[in-house]
């Protein structure tokens, strides 16, 4: 990530028709939390997407077929696993949010609360 001191944790690399786009934890200067990014990486660098920032931590996303829109979850912050839905397996948050973002523009252009979206 441009700018940025810390080495961060890439996870999910997904191709798509201009590199890579990948779920990041960058961590803070003292290790002690990290922020969570959605990052398109064309092999030379990587530029933020979608920064989960206040609304908390990017818990998965996806990519349209036709490579128009991301899709993300969004898990609010703090241990959102107190309130997750029961599950024993594959335990989620119950309060979870969706952001769709325009890959041309990359601006934000829908939320909703709730998760699993179906295209």
């Amino acid at each position: 990530m441009r700018g940025s001191q810390a080495a961060p944790f890439i996870a999910d690399p997904v191709p798509f028709s201009g590199g890579w786009i990948e779920r990041v934890a960058l961590p803070n200067a003292d290790q002690t939390s990290f922020e969570t990014f959605v990052a398109v990486d064309d092999g030379t660098a990587a530029e933020v997407l979608l920064q989960a920032g206040d609304l908390g931590a990017v818990l998965d996303f996806w990519l349209t077929a036709n490579e128009q829109y991301l899709v993300a979850e969004i898990a609010p912050t703090g241990n959102f696993f107190e309130s997750s839905d029961g599950y024993a397996t594959g335990a989620r948050p119950r309060d979870v949010e969706t952001v769709v973002v325009d890959m041309a523009t990359k601006e934000v252009v829908s939320t909703w609360i709730g998760s699993h979206p179906r295209w």
